[in-house]
């Protein structure tokens, strides 16, 4: 700051370089976090389906963090194992989503004003459906084309 009390031009970018370290360290912090929460996950998936009814319902303690369920299954470990799939399927689900959108870009930037325009009508096209009801219709058609394949014709 200078005499004035305003602050110079080095004491601003000087506090937004540590701003912008300090997000950085956080982000690392964030995915280092999520990946120990992914393979500890991987690592306790057996531990978190082993049932023993003689520890049912116990509360939290030392042995067992979150305490066990009605089946005696450590909840801990379920709990992990089920953040693991979840953070797995979210980086697969990004992963595609954004090979999909690289591939979709680059045909509508390179096939000219008509590819870039089916591409933009199929973009606006799923917008607009509530994603409830594409859930609901692509489930519908997953499950049809298994019937079809498995041989099954009724619904139970």
């Amino acid at each position: 700051m200078d005499k004035t009390g305003h602050m110079t031009i080095a004491a601003h970018t000087a506090g937004r370089r540590n701003g912008r370290q300090w997000m950085r360290r956080f982000l690392l912090a964030a995915v280092l976090l999520l990946a120990a929460v992914a393979v500890a996950g991987i690592c306790l998936e057996e531990r978190a389906v082993v049932t023993d009814f003689s520890r049912k319902n116990l509360p939290p303690r030392l042995k067992y963090l979150f305490g066990t369920d009605w089946m005696g299954r450590d909840m801990l470990s379920r709990t992990l194992a089920g953040l693991s799939t979840s953070i797995r399927i979210g980086v697969l689900a990004s992963a595609v989503s954004a090979v999909l959108a690289l591939f979709l870009g680059t045909a509508a930037a390179v096939g000219g004003k008509w590819a870039d325009g089916i591409i933009s009508w199929c973009i606006d096209l799923m917008m607009g459906v509530p994603h409830i009801v594409l859930l609901e219709r692509v489930t519908r058609v997953w499950l049809s084309v298994w019937r079809r394949h498995t041989g099954r014709t009724s619904r139970a």
